[in-house]
């Protein structure tokens, strides 16, 4: 497959693409290339299918997935540095269906905190993806992620006005928001094992989800009118892409999921939940997560990255 890349005028680079920069100005002008090019390629080449972004008739850029998710980049030209272009493509990677679906089986069958160091989320990987945060996730889910920061964040005019300052006020940010939901998106997609439980993305803690939970959310409130939306790469060729839609529920401080059940999942007490809660709900209906902050929650993106490196690893 070829597709074209232009010409940079000086002084002018659009958000919507990734420069090349020539490498010495004899060369002449930077060239740009549509994100979305990029966006494309890495989500539905499968192993050892490449495609090539041509330049001119002497000059294109090559990608090519090598297998195990594992992308090259290369130009016909040494005048262009891709340095930006390959950063940005590895950022733009989507987890392998099949090997989710893996990973989301042992955690079904981890109840209690999860052995991030040693055990099921090993992050002892070759150079394990440090974000995972892909440009299509963060659009198409950004009113969710929105939502999101705002409820975990439910409390910080409160503790900003506290009169004790001792204590550090934690601010949690958009892309933080959006890795617990990812995750999350990730788990609810892949964890078919007939195993009822529910992972706390924040606590790192996977508990029962048993019938009277279950009814409290699905029963508790409506679903939010926005779906999340995750793109997993598919298995084999004829599907390359798969694109799962999984329903949101927000719990309110006050509502008896939240002060009751919640608290009898996680042996809590009844007052240990800070804000309110986000569930989703997963492709099995006795697979959810939940995302909010209390006594337990991580204060760092740790934790987030070591399940990212996890479910998208890169060899």
């Amino acid at each position: 497959m070829l597709l074209s890349f232009k010409k940079v005028p000086d002084g002018k680079k659009e958000q919507k693409e990734i420069v090349l920069k020539a490498v010495h100005p004899r060369h002449g002008s930077d060239c740009a290339i549509d994100k979305a090019f990029l966006c494309n390629a890495v989500q539905m080449l499968q192993e050892n299918e490449s495609t090539n972004i041509r330049f001119d008739e002497s000059v294109s850029v090559k990608i090519k997935n090598n297998g195990d998710n594992n992308f090259s980049l290369e130009c016909t030209s040494l005048a262009y540095n891709t340095d930006a272009a390959f950063s940005y493509l590895m950022q733009q990677k989507i987890p392998v269906h099949s090997n989710c679906v893996e990973l989301s089986m042992q955690i079904q069958d981890h109840l209690g905190l999860l052995p991030f160091k040693n055990g099921i989320l090993n992050t002892n990987r070759r150079n394990s993806q440090k974000h995972g945060l892909d440009d299509t996730f963060l659009t198409d889910n950004s009113t969710i992620i929105s939502k999101l920061t705002d409820t975990l964040n439910q409390n910080l005019k409160k503790n900003l006005l506290a009169s004790d300052q001792k204590q550090k006020t934690l601010v949690y940010s958009y892309r933080y928001a959006a890795q617990q939901l990812k995750i999350a998106a990730i788990f609810c997609s892949t964890a078919f094992q007939n195993k009822a439980c529910m992972w706390h993305i924040s606590q790192g803690m996977i508990s029962d989800f048993n019938k009277e939970a279950q009814t409290s959310v699905y029963e508790g409130v409506e679903p939010e009118k926005q779906h999340v939306t995750v793109l997993l790469k598919g298995d084999t060729t004829n599907e390359r892409i798969m694109r799962i839609n999984l329903a949101v529920r927000i719990f309110s401080k006050d509502h008896i999921f939240t002060k009751q059940i919640m608290p009898t999942m996680m042996a809590m007490n009844s007052s240990s939940c800070d804000t309110a809660v986000m569930v989703l709900t997963g492709v099995n209906s006795q697979i959810a997560a939940a995302m909010y902050i209390n006594s337990d929650s991580q204060e760092n993106n740790n934790m987030n990255n070591m399940a990212f490196s996890a479910y998208l690893p890169c060899q």
